[in-house]
């Protein structure tokens, strides 16, 4: 639909404050799922990197046995995705993904809104 912005959400997670989410929530697999999403609505809206590569992760990732849903995923699980996540970015434009929030508001993320306004949905 013409006009809608995407959204980018948990803008502002990084290395450190999904440490402070995960105490502050008491837990941990919810925190790391949630800087999971972060990285790759980054990766994909921000950057332009190709949603079916990260997809094809996160599904080769939940062929694990017990992880069929995202439910199952453990901590772990969802440290490793953020990890290949991470270096997946840093192949492919060549920068370390961005921990410091107002480089992850001001650098890229505006720069997506406006365009945004003219992509297909």
């Amino acid at each position: 639909m013409p006009g809608m912005m995407e959204t980018i959400l948990n803008l502002g997670l990084n290395d450190k404050s999904v440490s402070g989410l995960a105490a502050t929530t008491k837990n941990e697999r919810f925190a790391y799922d949630a800087y999971r999403r972060f990285v790759q609505m980054y990766s994909t809206v921000v950057m332009g990197m190709s949603k079916e590569d990260l997809e094809h992760r996160l599904a080769d990732m939940k062929k694990r046995p017990g992880r069929e849903e995202d439910t199952a995923v453990p901590a772990s699980g969802w440290k490793e995705l953020v990890a290949e996540y991470k270096e997946s970015f840093k192949q492919k434009t060549g920068n370390a993904f961005p921990d410091d929030p107002m480089e992850q508001l001001w650098a890229r993320s505006a720069r997506c809104s406006v365009p945004g306004w003219r992509r297909r949905r």
